[in-house]
């Protein structure tokens, strides 16, 4: 389960292509409302996920998080993140995933590190 105080959702590396990237969290008993995935790039650029998948500049600012539309299905969400190439932002990602319960926004992170040798 995610949490108001965030956690981590592990380490990952990658060459660069990332093919249907998911991530899939137990909302448990939570009435969820909201879906949210953003991404903060290099440690400074913030960009947001739309509900079509694309990537936008973001304010840093949680109330402008767009709704990604994403629903729980017998207490499971199923974040779909990013399917292609981060090759242009390949210098380390954290892609954080969340939800609301309410006003309560509960999220954790995973961190996308780039893959010396280039594969995948």
């Amino acid at each position: 389960m995610l949490s108001e105080s965030g956690g981590s959702l592990g380490t990952m590396e990658s060459g660069g292509q990332l093919d249907d990237l998911r991530v899939k969290v137990a909302s448990g008993s939570d009435d969820v409302g909201a879906t949210h995935v953003w991404a903060v790039i290099g440690g400074a650029a913030l960009r947001q996920r739309t509900v079509n998948g694309y990537w936008v500049p973001w304010s840093g600012d949680p109330a402008d998080l767009v709704d990604n539309g994403f629903k729980a299905q017998d207490g499971v969400i199923d974040f779909k993140v990013v399917d292609g190439s981060i090759a242009a932002d390949n210098q380390g990602i954290t892609f954080v995933i969340g939800y609301r319960v309410g006003e309560t926004l509960k999220y954790g992170a995973l961190a996308v590190v780039p893959k010396l040798d280039g594969d995948s």
